[in-house]
């Protein structure tokens, strides 16, 4: 899977990424702060500055990163922030081969099935990017919703109390890798819930268990609240009001309204899926130009500059969601159909918030285009 990941992302690699500003986070927090520098001299682009420069990319991938850098730092190393993503890759992928072994027996199929999760067309078109952090981060959420996903289809196969709590904890990380990876967390730990209860006859042990449950969820999305308060203000506040982009435009958007928030729905979802297709003729920097023609004339930044589903790929997925493949079942929950719900609801979910979002970017919709694959 290495191999073949690194023929189709070769610029990939094992080395250092050139973007420091997660790794800058890492660092501050080896060093115990939340801040990654205490004054606004060389602030690099896209940082929020409220009594110290903060990155808005979430704190997750940084916490993930902690301990190979940790263990790193005692020998007099730095440990490279590339490898941790290929190495997430790779055991990603292997938890959701061994998480569908049980469905599909023959090897060759179980091996095709992962491949077209783990490295979908929107995945290796990310990779093959500029990859700073902006696409960093929506390759660990699409990594992060792989692992969602497979812990899903293990407890709808098991009902174990371990794999329950296990997939209440990782959705309620979730929201750190990326505020909008609380959908797909909720999502999952609602759907997990439903279907642990449903599969499991001891009434007064499952209510202890998804109570437990509960709070392993909702503490991660309460630390970030808190954490949030801590750094800008307001619980609810991510720090984009106070984001220095350079781009005034956006800025104002963020902190004061756009008029695309007015833009009728079936416009806007118009031109938010046919964005998953279509690149057209986008420039560098040419944030507030018309791309292509499926676009709405209404002021937005936009950013379209990979294609996330190629035209046929995505009527292979269209094609896809009219199959039933015989995959086997729990004695009362099908598989197959508790997937195909989290995928719908996800898909629901994360286009909602899209639509009328100030900002639209390829990068976005790499999320929007893996539910689709999994439906």
């Amino acid at each position: 899977m290495l191999a073949l990941l690194f023929v189709l992302a070769p610029d990939l690699g094992f080395n250092f990424s050139e973007d420091t500003r997660l790794r800058d986070q890492t660092e501050a927090m080896l060093a115990g702060r939340l801040a990654i520098q205490d004054h606004p001299i060389g602030m690099q682009s896209d940082l929020a500055w409220n009594d110290g420069a903060y990155q808005l990319w979430g704190l997750g991938v940084p916490l993930l990163r902690l301990p190979f850098e940790f263990t790193a730092r005692l020998f007099g190393y730095s440990f490279p922030d590339r490898f941790v993503f290929v190495l997430f890759l790779a055991l990603i992928t292997a938890h959701f081969f061994n998480s569908i072994k049980s469905l599909l027996p023959v090897s060759r199929e179980r091996i095709a099935l992962t491949m077209a999760i783990t490295l979908s067309p929107g995945l290796l078109s990310l990779l093959n990017t500029r990859m700073l952090v902006y696409e960093e981060v929506a390759g660990y959420a699409y990594l992060w919703n792989i692992l969602l996903l497979s812990y899903l289809i293990r407890l709808t196969l098991k009902p174990k109390k371990s794999v329950y709590l296990t997939l209440c904890l990782l959705a309620g990380f979730a929201c750190l890798i990326r505020p909008t990876e609380v959908i797909y967390g909720g999502i999952t730990f609602v759907i997990g819930s439903f279907v642990f209860v449903s599969t499991t006859n001891k009434r007064v042990l499952t209510k202890s268990v998804v109570a437990l449950g509960s709070i392993l969820s909702a503490f991660f999305p309460l630390l970030l609240l808190t954490l949030n308060y801590q750094r800008f203000g307001e619980p609810f506040e991510f720090g984009y009001s106070f984001n220095l982009s350079g781009i005034s435009a956006n800025e104002y958007a963020l902190r004061f309204g756009y008029p695309y928030i007015d833009e009728p729905a079936l416009v806007a979802l118009k031109e938010l899926l046919a964005s998953l297709f279509v690149v057209g003729d986008f420039k560098p920097h040419s944030f507030f130009e018309r791309t292509h023609s499926f676009q709405s004339d209404s002021f937005r930044f936009r950013e379209f500059y990979f294609p996330v589903v190629s035209p046929f790929f995505g009527l292979l997925m269209l094609i896809g969601v009219t199959l039933k493949p015989k995959i086997r079942s729990t004695k009362r929950i099908s598989v197959y159909k508790i997937v195909r719900l989290w995928a719908a609801l996800s898909f629901i979910g994360i286009t909602f918030f899209y639509l009328w979002s100030p900002s639209l970017s390829s990068r976005y919709l790499v999320a929007v285009s893996y539910t689709h694959l999994t439906l």
